[in-house]
């Protein structure tokens, strides 16, 4: 790009923020470079031969400069290592903090015009590299969009993308309600709820997404627009899925449901107790999960010869109810499970210690063979892990009725293409210190997976979708949601984001074919 084809451009961002928030009319540069209290000049200096992403970061600086951040600035570091895995930690070219939605239009817009690469950060808790950071890019941190407000007749709460799960439970812990979110306390609002979601209320009330009553989101055009069961609804069933292809969304109407005192914690188990478990599991989800008051998820660990099983029944009861007798017998090390609060318990669970971090998913029908077959190859493959300084692996274990996949089609539908069976959604997370190590702990991931994947295909037990969440980078998973609904996704992408600046721009997250979009003309 030429130095007037910059400055043009810089122009252009300023005069579109300009008319959308100030009533300055286009061209009229002089009106919209006052209205951002930007002058001639300092515009002309932002525009130097420098960058897209300089110039972004130039014009970002000019236009918001109480909450822009670049290198050297006292919060930039912070920010900058802000992901939750030390793999994930990158060097943007500068970080933005929108405390208002007008905030996240400009910073849409210098991108769309300028060109530039950006990342948009909920929590950060993917470990991804790239997902929610970047390397000289814009970093776009959501964290300060962050209201957690309830509607007086207490059904639903509009809930900004940055807050962080355990801060929207304790805030609705005082309106005796919760919504359907993520399991993990510390994550980001915003991702966990893009990808479908699973939470402990999952079994009664489907995939968070399917609780999601409406989208506030900033599209590529700059425009606030809402999607949801009557407006924009082809966008509104694409979000339901479709990740950060469309926009970026700021606000996220939910579905409440009432909550007290729930029954819950977990147990940790002594390793050789794993094929225990495992046959436990199948057994609750062939009886225990009918109940869909219940909960269940396991993390078997055997790079330390340890597991935890996580418990969760909505209904207060002074002893472990009755969908959970499989697991009754089993010999626990340590039992935290009671009556306690819901926010108690999601403050109350394990974490590891790793700095780096990574995830890998596949897809399995309830089979308990498969899944004492799958163990063999988690125990036999996980130890080469060992020539690993601090390798670890959780193999976690994520049972599904068929309700939570009903209740995707009885709330209108969602993106992901779930089989309606019963399945499990198998996560191995891996984690370990050094940068050096990261190629070899994603192989010995990738290999077990498909050993794993190989295995269900053989016992014709295997299901291509994968859970977003839970997976890595290399995985197709809007591939995996069937060629139908990718088709569709792409038809709403191209619809909403006709010149593809989420597929081209953002560069992280699980992408539809670039292919599918005409490069913009910068």
């Amino acid at each position: 790009m030429k130095w007037n084809s910059l400055l043009t451009a810089a122009c252009a961002v300023a005069t579109t923020v300009a008319a959308l928030n100030t009533g300055v009319a286009d061209n009229d540069v002089d009106g919209l470079l006052a209205a951002l209290n930007v002058t001639a000049s300092s515009a002309r200096t932002a525009a130097a031969k420098v960058s897209k992403e300089t110039l972004a970061c130039n014009i970002l600086e000019l236009a918001m400069p109480q909450v822009g951040y670049r290198a050297g600035d006292s919060s930039y570091e912070a920010l900058r290592t802000g992901n939750w895995a030390q793999n994930a930690w990158l060097h943007p070219g500068c970080v933005v903090t929108p405390t208002d939605t007008r905030q996240v239009q400009i910073a849409v817009l210098v991108a769309r015009v300028v060109g530039s690469r950006f990342a948009v950060r909920s929590g950060g808790h993917n470990p991804n590299a790239g997902w929610s950071n970047t390397d000289g890019g814009v970093l776009v941190d959501m964290a300060f969009i962050n209201e957690v407000t309830v509607a007086a007749d207490k059904k639903s709460a509009v809930v900004g993308t940055g807050r962080r799960w355990i801060e929207v439970y304790e805030a609705l812990e005082p309106h005796g309600v919760v919504v359907v979110g993520g399991r993990v306390a510390p994550v980001g609002v915003g991702g966990l709820l893009l990808g479908g979601g699973l939470s402990y209320l999952s079994n009664e009330a489907g995939v968070a997404a399917d609780n999601i009553l409406a989208y506030e989101l900033v599209t590529a055009s700059g425009a606030l627009t809402t999607a949801s069961a009557t407006q924009n609804r082809d966008l509104f069933w694409a979000l339901k899925g479709g990740t950060s292809n469309f926009g970026i969304v700021t606000r996220f109407t939910l579905r409440t449901l009432p909550m007290g005192r729930v029954w819950g914690g977990y147990r940790v188990y002594a390793y050789t107790q794993a094929p225990a478990i495992v046959a436990a599991m199948a057994a609750y989800q062939a009886s225990g999960e009918a109940d869909r008051k219940s909960a269940v998820c396991a993390q078997l660990v055997p790079t330390n010869a340890t597991l935890f099983v996580t418990f969760l029944h909505t209904a207060p009861s002074d002893a472990m109810p009755a969908a959970f007798a499989a697991f009754r017998d089993i010999p626990a090390l340590v039992d935290t499970t009671r009556a306690q609060s819901w926010v108690a318990f999601h403050a109350d669970a394990p974490g590891g210690s790793v700095p780096r971090w990574g995830f890998r998913t596949t897809t399995v029908k309830l089979d308990a063979a498969l899944y004492a077959a799958a163990l063999d190859i988690v125990d036999a493959e996980s130890k080469a892990l060992g020539n690993v300084q601090a390798g670890t692996l959780v193999y976690v274990l994520q049972p599904i009725s068929r309700n939570v996949v009903q209740q995707g089609v009885d709330k209108g539908g969602n993106a992901l293409g779930l089989a309606k069976t019963q399945q499990m959604w198998i996560s191995l997370t891996t984690g370990w210190n050094l940068a050096a190590d990261d190629a070899t702990v994603h192989a010995i991931a990738k290999t077990i997976e498909a050993k794993i994947s190989r295995a269900a295909k053989a016992a014709g037990k295997f299901l291509p979708y994968q859970f977003m969440s839970d997976a890595a980078s290399d995985q197709d998973v809007l591939a995996s949601y069937g060629a139908a609904n990718h088709a569709r996704l792409v038809r709403v992408a191209r619809k909403y984001d006709p010149s593809g600046v989420f597929q081209k721009l953002q560069l992280g997250g699980f992408k539809l074919s670039p292919k599918a979009f005409v490069c913009p003309n910068f």
